[in-house]
């Protein structure tokens, strides 16, 4: 009898724990995991007690061994709300979708997954649907059509992207909270990012100094990829574009409750594209005349990504991720005199390698420890051909300056730590951040140059009210080329779900790159070089932004108006200083970028739409020279999507009008001048629909249809003046997508 008695008791007890733990799956119609759904524990009189988010697995463990007149209440993006008592909810839920716009969830800058209504900063979220709709082949596309980001083109550096009048050296690119290396021109190269593993993008247009450092004065964006689920599944991707793009892309995703593994791949290729080629290319040999010339240039692009993910307990997530990527551009040259015999042709050898390993543990108490360690590697290859046009034959170009090699590797490692739980009034977070980069190359002074950064932060976020949010913050660093002044930044929310004001105070600073200080690059087209003398940026940003968001019976109403202002000493800039194509890095004085956004959008059973104006200014006094004026351009965007339930159709329409873009340039006298960039229409329009459950899906439709290519680019003081084009866009096409998925 003595025996029995404690192991009965041990009995008892664990099973009242095992009662009291219980855990939840949320499920999609199709029985996949949902991650990040919001999940509320609420009073019976409806007060929400406790918030939650599910894991990336859509599991949450909740305490039911509480009153059991409590309620809870599960929403995510895309379903309507599933509520019920606590003591009721079954093992799985499977949420059903619905046409109206829900919350986002952002991870960006964030103590732990939140809304971004409840965040401190505006963000911007970007959903797989969306980028789906779109037909987008990269990061680039993606970004084209949002508002206060404009995009330029190069044809031989690739994409460029300038954030509220701010140049992309202000702008951080994140893949998955990895910082990305290898700029060209101070841009990264958006249009190598591949949309087909994007789970969705996170904008936030301001400062996120003091968590990321250098480079995140303008703005932020967070590139999240697909995350691994516990289902095993194959899909298979096919994409055509009229004007010669073919796609081919693999997903294989393998997973059980611990162990997931997924893989992306794909193949690329453009045939390339000039002003009068037909509407429909497909491949053709090249005829060896002056059409061997292409605008657009040839690419082909493979690229694949492997993550594996590790779950030994439910707090506990350990994920190992690689990727690698290579580009091959073709820059055919014109036959040369006098008898066309042979041509220069560039051949640009682009390679992305990436390798990184990310711990996150939550205690019992919902603190959460991240760190993320990552290596970055990239590898520029520039060779110049002399090619026979008779007999195709090619050897390599005996002028050493046709050819270079440029390297960068970056390894990072960054960890914070954030306290407990939603619940409390006061919630910090600790980090450090520490990043080495080094160059090496022909062209780089030494043959190699090596910065080093290290730092430390925090934020503290106080819930004065249930209304009102605090966040001040606070960065230390160390750069072992420049001093690094301290950076803070404030933030502030205040409001509830309708109506939202937020403010936010940001000090940046960012010094020379690698590339800036010791990097040159000569081709036809470009004579650019770096500068040793540069001085390191500094600067400030203000931001304030009012929400007003209303949900009613089948759809949501909202607007918002923002506005913003950058002050940049020492700015550091590309300008023309000296002919028509000698360009170099200088601090040009000050900058200073200002402007005002208007939004609205809505949702309404099988209908949306969302149309923004932005207006945004820009001013600049060099060292020498008074302040120039302030000059201002527009911009508008509107998206309009229509859902047809009886034949399972969305259709789409995508629209950007960007005005004309004035700007300073600096002579090889120190003068300033004028420039000016024509406006111009962009739109899109895009029909989706899927069979069989949704495993196979289509996606077809026409861009720029407006035909836009070439922008005249002119510039103009009281001593000279000048113009030429500068390329926007291929011209219009077409295009159908496919995907089929075997065993969801």
């Amino acid at each position: 009898m003595n025996r029995t008695f404690p192991l009965t008791l041990l009995l008892l007890l664990t099973s009242l724990t095992a009662w009291s733990q219980h855990t939840i799956h949320i499920v999609d119609e199709n029985k996949l995991p949902v991650p990040y759904a919001c999940v509320k524990i609420k009073s019976p009189s409806g007060t929400v007690e406790n918030v939650i988010f599910s894991n990336r697995e859509g599991q949450i463990t909740i305490n039911k061994q509480t009153d059991g007149n409590q309620l809870i209440a599960i929403d995510a993006l895309g379903y309507s709300t599933y509520e019920t008592r606590l003591t009721q909810i079954p093992a799985t839920v499977q949420l059903e979708p619905r046409s109206e716009i829900l919350q986002d969830i952002v991870v960006t800058g964030q103590h732990a997954p939140t809304t971004a209504e409840a965040a401190v900063h505006d963000v911007r979220v970007i959903q797989k649907s969306r980028i789906e709709q779109m037909g987008a082949n990269n990061v680039s596309e993606i970004l084209s059509k949002e508002l206060n980001l404009r995009s330029y083109q190069d044809n031989v550096l690739g994409s460029q992207m300038e954030m509220q009048g701010v140049s992309g050296q202000n702008i951080k690119v994140l893949i998955d909270g990895v910082p990305v290396v290898g700029r060209l021109d101070g841009n990264i190269d958006l249009s190598q990012i591949d949309a087909n593993s994007v789970e969705r993008i996170e904008v936030i247009k301001g400062p996120l100094s003091v968590q990321y450092g250098t480079d995140a004065l303008g703005g932020t964006i967070n590139i999240i990829t697909k995350p691994n689920t516990n289902v095993t599944a194959a899909q298979i991707k096919t994409y055509y574009e009229s004007v010669g793009q073919y796609n081919t892309h693999l997903n294989l995703n393998l997973g059980t409750s611990k162990h997931q593994v997924k893989f992306n791949g794909g193949r690329q290729y453009f045939d390339g594209w000039s002003n009068g080629d037909p509407q429909f290319q497909y491949l053709s040999e090249i005829i060896s005349d002056s059409s061997r010339f292409q605008t657009w240039k040839p690419k082909l692009q493979w690229m694949g990504r492997l993550n594996y993910d590790y779950n030994p307990r439910q707090n506990l997530n350990i994920g190992l991720g690689a990727s690698i990527y290579t580009e091959e551009m073709t820059n055919r040259g014109l036959p040369r005199g006098p008898y066309g015999e042979t041509a220069f042709d560039d051949i640009y050898q682009t390679d992305r390698n990436d390798a990184s390993i990310r711990v996150n543990w939550k205690t019992p108490s919902n603190s959460q420890l991240n760190i993320l360690t990552a290596y970055n590697y990239y590898n520029r290859t520039k060779n110049t051909f002399v090619r026979n046009l008779t007999n195709l034959d090619s050897e390599l170009s005996s002028n050493s300056g046709d050819q270079d090699t440029t390297r960068f590797d970056s390894w990072m490692s960054r960890g914070t730590w954030s306290s407990s739980a939603d619940s409390n009034a006061v919630r910090y977070s600790l980090g450090y951040d520490m990043n080495m980069e080094s160059t090496v190359g022909r062209r780089i002074e030494n043959g190699r140059q090596q910065i080093t950064n290290i730092a430390g932060f925090t934020d503290v976020e106080w819930n004065i009210t249930e209304a009102l949010i605090l966040r001040p913050g606070v960065r230390f660093g160390y750069n072992s080329t420049f001093e690094i002044p301290v950076i803070p930044s404030f933030q502030l929310r205040w409001g509830k779900r309708e109506n939202v004001m937020r403010f936010s105070y940001a000090r940046g600073f960012r010094s020379p790159s690698l590339k800036e200080l010791y990097f040159d690059f000569v081709d036809i087209n470009h004579d650019i070089h770096g500068n040793t003398s540069l001085l390191p940026e500094d600067g400030h940003n203000f931001r304030v932004s009012f929400h007003h968001n209303h949900t009613f019976s089948g759809g949501r109403f909202n607007w918002w108006v923002e506005s913003f202002y950058n002050d940049i000493q020492n700015l550091i800039s590309l300008a023309q200083t000296g002919s028509s194509t000698l360009y170099s890095y200088v601090n040009i004085g000050e900058f200073q970028s200002m402007g005002i956004n208007l939004g609205t959008a809505l949702s309404y059973e099988q209908w949306s739409i969302d149309l923004g104006v932005a207006y945004t200014g820009q001013s600049g006094r060099t060292i020498e020279l008074a302040e120039e004026p302030v000059l201002y351009s527009p911009e508008i965007q509107s998206t309009l999507k229509y859902f047809i339930p009886s034949i399972n159709l969305n259709l789409s329409l995508f629209y950007k009008y960007n005005g004309v873009q004035l700007g300073y340039g600096i002579d090889s006298d120190d003068q300033v001048y004028q420039t000016r960039i024509d406006d111009y229409h962009s739109m899109d329009l895009t029909a989706s629909t899927s069979f069989f459950k949704r495993k196979l899906k289509l996606t077809a439709g026409a861009k720029n249809l407006f035909n836009v290519t070439l922008l005249n680019a002119t510039s103009s003081s009281g001593a000279h003046s000048g113009g030429g084009s500068i390329p926007q866009n291929w011209g219009r096409s077409y295009f159908i997508g496919l995907s089929y998925t075997i065993g969801k």
